[in-house]
């Protein structure tokens, strides 16, 4: 028979009774209509005593006849605005609620089941020894039983001090780790030991034969069985398979993980090195070391409890790259990168290497899914709108990942990713050909030049010139080879205050190179031609050549400040490095007495063409937004951000293309009229077709993104000149400040740094910025609340660049900090042996005094340094021995100096048979020394 059971005078209930009554409330209060399957049938005398109690809610109990409890239900389930209401289903499972009238009610409710040892298990944790619930409660075979031994457990009270206190497990977790010595208020004795571990075990249910082994690590210490507990806790219930060994008793022990949780969590935020020092001690633990080693990678969570988690799923992420299946390898990185993991929290290299992972698998991922974009294109308008909405992240991509995987040159775990870049290099630049042969192709059938309105020739006319008539002091920046997707990254990371900014793209002027895109940003253009008196060295305007910076800031000035040439007005101009160097005070005068800037910058393009690695190019970034700032600071509020043309990031395994008709270069050629006609592997156009005014010559081009044999030194990672997007797709970014509030009294800062630790190639500081108040009103970019820092070395041999640091932000080689709040681990990477790092705020945001950290000397004493007398040679030396490889590229990185590997190569020949290693000379990718 069904029965509505309704309230009735309380009763008494049991613990267990309380608990499962405190389940079912908030379950019923959170979800309303509560469909309770009782499979075994063993809560129906605990239903029938909760109405007789008074359950908040009505209760409707199944007791065998379907049509009384349909007629029961009558009107207590409908509407949308449910009222709460239990549904007992004794002896009802998932699948044989199908075969029942009851089917549209379970689907309409929300399902609860609970096993009846699951429950007694949760009702005794904290007040029955674990030990005994893990052996004697799966006997217990009812719920009165369950209720009598829980009754009688409770008999006799509290078993000594810490039990009569009554202290939550935080709260003496937190006390034991803030004072070792005390507890209660009172010296910690050693008799305390064992009633305290007692107390613990009782409420976080560690199990005997795992406190003892965790005592076993270290006998005289109370925190390793204490966190080393909650750390497996942890480790076993983050687990997607079962644990081995003697780590499933733990698992059975999941009515405790809240509290255990809860704890750890403490630890990591306030206790971080607690934390590490314990999992490295648990990670040699014979019973966890065999878990650790068990099953598959993936296999061991989203959490990374222990540092060997870490590093197996990074191995495993690895190689799946390596075999192309980068999905697995994303989400690993993700969760990694999102996780509350405390390793990569501590050691910021750590973070390094799986932001590379999610560069490498985010790279494949974008290639993969931006097969032959452009096939539906009609006009070059439409291949440059696809490639500034949509194509220009996978360049963003890749340049990233290079960057990344630049930093990781003089790091061991450097050789351990190369096969995993290499395979997703070669997915790039298959995709990367693949976009440029079908963009070349419609240049063929459209015309390789693109309407006025996305021509590089007109920027200044168009965009600068408007500005500067209507009386705005207005900033141009001319930016050699910056990329339309570097840009990009730029108006992302300026974005804030009042700014307003809006990246368009244009085409750059065929060739790509500077001598043709920096003189074609001044104003040239007639009639829309570009007048050549000689093929690319300069271009005519009135009655001089615009061929040089000098003259460029002449014609500049002659168009927009002096037109009648009266007064020889010029625009202000620096040099980046000018500006980022000059006093903030003497940048402001100078300001104030111009209406228009003109900022150049070879930076980029000098870091490619030197091969300083892509690493370098975030930091080229960092320097731009730093002078955007300084220039709005000194009152500047109108922008204009462009490039003379992009740049391509070679590869390395592709041959070039034999061609030896005119003057040929690495990414174009320049022939007589007639001299060439397109194949399958160039394309041509003449000078005539892209409106020059001058030499009847053509150019040719390689159709995807390989070069010409070509005579003379090029940039092995790095180059331009050619009809590829990248090249020629540059930017037109225009930043629009607002008016600009006073803030309340400012506040100055100063910066606090010392050494921790110095090595040949890495350096770890403490930093941190400190309030010092002088009551000075500023003006202040609005919403702004961190102090940015740039790291650098005076001496211009040497470099620097910022890997990562723990309690605060990196973006584009600058830490982001917090003043009053400690970042107490600052990794740098180095080379050319600083002997100082110096540590400013380069955006004037503030009055801050720039700096200086000693780094201490490193010497490498072998038994061989008297068997080389050249300085370089042995530094080179040094660097195989400690880390077992050397590039080429990282021979010029490491000494700076052009000809360094031609020496290395000529000295260690007669070397070999003296020194204490062998020498192996790897050719398959460049040239690399192995140490073996």
């Amino acid at each position: 028979m069904a029965r509505q059971l309704l309230t009735h005078p309380q009763t008494r209930k049991s613990r267990l009774a309380a608990h499962l009554e405190d389940l079912l409330a908030a379950k019923v209060r959170t979800s309303r209509l509560v469909v309770w399957l009782d499979r075994e049938g063993v809560y129906s005398d605990f239903v029938d005593q909760l109405a007789l109690r008074g359950f908040f809610a009505p209760i409707v109990s199944f007791r065998g006849s379907y049509l009384e409890m349909l007629l029961a239900l009558d009107g207590k389930a409908d509407g949308l605005d449910k009222p709460p209401l239990l549904v007992h289903l004794p002896g009802q499972t998932p699948e044989t609620i199908l075969k029942t009238p009851l089917l549209e009610l379970y689907e309409a409710g929300t399902k609860f089941t609970k096993n009846l040892h699951t429950l007694i298990k949760e009702a005794a944790a904290g007040t029955v020894a674990p030990e005994r619930i893990r052996d004697e409660v799966d006997k217990l075979p009812n719920f009165q039983a369950a209720e009598e031994w829980l009754t009688l457990q409770a008999e006799g009270g509290p078993s000594n001090e810490f039990e009569r206190a009554a202290l939550s497990p935080e709260s003496l977790l937190n006390d034991l780790l803030r004072q070792p010595d005390s507890i209660l208020d009172r010296k910690l004795e050693p008799a305390d030991r064992e009633p305290l571990l007692d107390y613990w075990s009782l409420k976080t249910g560690l199990l005997p034969d795992i406190r003892q082994a965790l005592v076993q690590i270290r006998p005289a210490s109370l925190v390793v069985p204490v966190v080393g507990w909650l750390l497996l806790m942890e480790y076993v219930n983050d687990l997607k398979r079962s644990p081995v060994g003697e780590l499933r008793a733990v698992k059975e022990q999941a009515a405790f993980r809240k509290v255990c949780e809860l704890c750890l969590s403490l630890v990591r935020a306030s206790f971080p090195q607690v934390y590490k020092d314990v999992a490295q001690e648990l990670e040699n633990l014979p019973l966890l070391r065999e878990d650790l080693e068990a099953g598959a990678a993936e296999e061991l969570g989203k959490i990374d409890t222990f540092s060997r988690e870490d590093l197996r799923l990074l191995e495993a992420s690895l190689a799946c790259l390596d075999r192309g299946d980068w999905k697995p390898a994303s989400e690993w990185a993700e969760q990694r990168l999102e996780s509350p993991s405390l390793w990569l929290q501590l050691e910021p290299d750590r973070k390094h290497r799986w932001e590379l992972v999610g560069a490498c698998s985010n790279l494949a991922g974008l290639c993969q899914r931006s097969q032959r974009p452009l096939k539906d294109c009609s006009t070059l308008e439409d291949v440059v709108e696809i490639y500034a909405s949509s194509l220009h992240p996978v360049d963003r991509a890749h340049r990233l990942m290079e960057q990344l995987y630049d930093k990781l040159r003089f790091r061991p775990e450097y050789a351990s990713f190369k096969g995993a870049v290499d395979k997703v290099r070669q997915g790039y630049y298959s995709w990367l050909d693949q976009l440029n042969r079908d963009y070349n192709r419609l240049c063929e059938q459209l015309g390789f030049l693109p309407p006025a309105h996305l021509q590089q020739r007109q920027i200044y006319e168009q965009v600068v010139h408007p500005l500067v008539q209507q009386q705005k002091k207005t900033a141009f920046f001319l930016i050699d080879a910056l990329r339309y997707e570097m840009a990009a990254e730029l108006a992302e990371c300026l974005q804030g205050g009042q700014l307003t900014a809006r990246l368009k793209p244009r085409m750059a002027e065929l060739p790509t190179i500077t001598k043709v895109g920096m003189n074609a940003l001044a104003p040239v253009a007639r009639d829309g031609q570009l007048r050549l008196k000689k093929a690319f060295e300069g271009f005519v305007y009135e009655d001089f050549s615009v061929n040089s910076p000098a003259r460029r800031i002449q014609a500049m000035g002659q168009r927009s400040l002096d037109p009648v040439k009266h007064k020889q007005k010029m625009p202000l101009a620096y040099t980046l490095k000018e500006l980022i160097a000059a006093p903030t005070q003497q940048v402001s005068d100078a300001v104030a007495q111009h209406r228009m800037v003109v900022v150049s910058s070879g930076e980029v393009d000098q870091a490619g063409e030197k091969d300083l690695g892509a690493s370098t190019f975030e930091g080229i970034l960092s320097k731009l937004q730093s002078a955007v700032r300084i220039l709005h600071n000194c009152g500047v509020k109108h922008f204009v951000l462009t490039a003379d043309h992009g740049f391509l990031i070679n590869n390395p395994k592709a041959p070039p293309i034999p061609y030896d008709n005119g003057e040929v270069t690495r990414r174009y050629a320049l022939a007589a009229t007639g001299a060439s006609v397109a194949t399958d592997e160039m394309v041509t156009v003449s000078l005539k077709q892209l409106s020059y005014d001058g030499p009847d010559q053509v150019l040719c081009f390689a159709r995807d993104s390989r070069s010409f044999s070509a005579q003379g030194q090029y940039a092995e990672t790095y180059s331009h000149g050619g009809n590829s997007l990248q090249e020629r797709v540059i930017p037109v970014l225009t930043l629009d400040y607002g008016e600009r509030a006073k803030a309340a009294p400012r506040t100055r800062f100063c910066i606090k740094a010392s050494l921790i630790e110095t090595t040949p190639t890495m350096s770890r500081l403490r930093v941190q910025v400190e309030e010092v108040h002088d009551g000075q009103m500023a003006l202040i970019e609005a919403g702004q609340r961190e102090v940015r820092l740039a790291f650098s070395s005076p001496d211009p041999k040497a470099g620097v660049q910022l890997l990562g640091a723990t309690g605060a932000q990196v973006v584009n080689q600058q830490l982001l900090v917090i003043p009053g709040q400690n970042v107490d681990n600052v990794v740098l990477l180095t080379s050319g042996s600083p002997g100082v790092i110096q540590i400013s705020h380069p955006d004037s945001d503030y009055q801050i005094a720039t700096v200086e950290v000693a780094l201490a000397a490193v010497t490498v004493r072998t038994d061989w340094q008297a068997l080389v007398e050249d300085a370089n040679v042995f530094k080179i030396l040094s660097h195989l021995d400690k880390h077992g490889s050397i590039r080429e590229e990282e021979i010029f990185q490491l000494v700076d100096n052009n000809r360094a590997a031609r020496r290395f190569a000529n000295a260690l020949e007669p070397l070999r048979a003296k020194l204490p290693f062998k020498v192996r000379i790897d050719t398959s990718n460049g040239t690399t020394y192995i140490k073996e």
